[in-house]
């Protein structure tokens, strides 16, 4: 996660096999309660494997 004062929002983002990084755009940039609740939840299981 990474969080941008600019725009008082966080970001999640996902690494793929090679270590490059994305942004996760399932769900919106500006609740931290949904995006760990994403990574909880993990549906896409690119977070725990």
């Amino acid at each position: 996660m990474k969080f941008d004062s600019a725009n008082n929002e966080w970001t999640l983002y996902w690494s793929d096999s090679n270590g490059r990084w994305h942004i996760f755009d399932l769900i919106s940039p500006d609740c931290i309660d949904e995006i760990l609740e994403e990574i909880e939840c993990d549906r896409t299981n690119i977070f725990w494997g």
